[in-house]
């Protein structure tokens, strides 16, 4: 009976100290042409594997995350990709992420085109289009 009392004791206070022990890791992801924050970047929380995409605001958060040394990589397709190692003790963490733009403005751009006429062509129509040939039908 004794030895029962021991392990619901020990097991109550494993629980408490792990719910305890559980901490939210938040934080912004933001441009760094304009410092707004960017919505839909991708944050993902290793070695966990847990991912979450910013909001509009570029704001993020993993809830119940326990202690420990954890790598938060925040990815888009149109920013640089950044990761930092954080290291989650017993108090809520704040990470910030300041991003570079990876779409460029483009010069002006010249296309160019040539027609060429070839026999069967009909040049009056401005394009080099091919007229149909008529069927043989004596073969």
């Amino acid at each position: 009976m004794r030895f029962r009392i021991h392990i619901v004791l020990v097991s109550i206070l494993l629980m408490a100290t792990s719910l305890e022990a559980q901490v939210t890791v938040r934080g912004k992801v933001s441009s760094k042409a304009n410092s707004r924050g960017l919505s839909g970047v991708e944050v993902m929380l290793d070695p966990v594997g847990e991912v979450t995409q910013t909001d509009r605001e570029g704001r993020f958060s993993f809830g119940k995350v326990m202690p420990g040394t954890y790598r938060l990589k925040a990815s888009s397709p149109t920013f640089s990709s950044l990761s930092t190692v954080v290291e989650v003790n017993g108090e809520d963490l704040s990470v910030d992420f300041t991003v570079d733009s990876l779409v460029y403005a483009l010069g002006p751009v010249e296309i160019t085109m040539r027609a060429v006429l070839r026999p069967g062509c009909a040049p009056w129509m401005g394009w080099a289009f091919m007229l149909p040939k008529k069927p043989n039908y004596a073969a």
